[in-house]
């Protein structure tokens, strides 16, 4: 009996899934030039005042292998 309830709940989320799959569909069919459209804007940039952050890439590569380090350590 617990199998068939197993069962009625992965359809009733097999149903829920797909309805809001479809409603994303839609949604990206209604408004995904307005999307695309302020996207393009906000990526537009005077290429002489654009600059690479190496500095920020840079440290944030640090925190991340410091914080992967300490997960690392704690899981050992």
């Amino acid at each position: 009996m617990g199998y068939r309830s197993d069962e009625g709940r992965r359809e009733d989320l097999n149903k829920e899934f797909e309805r809001c799959c479809t409603f994303l569909a839609e949604m990206m069919e209604k408004y995904g030039a307005l999307v695309l459209r302020d996207v393009a804007v906000e990526i537009q940039y005077v290429p002489e005042t654009w600059c690479d952050d190496a500095e920020g890439k840079r440290l944030r590569y640090e925190v991340y292998a410091r914080r992967f380090l300490k997960r690392l350590e704690k899981a050992a």
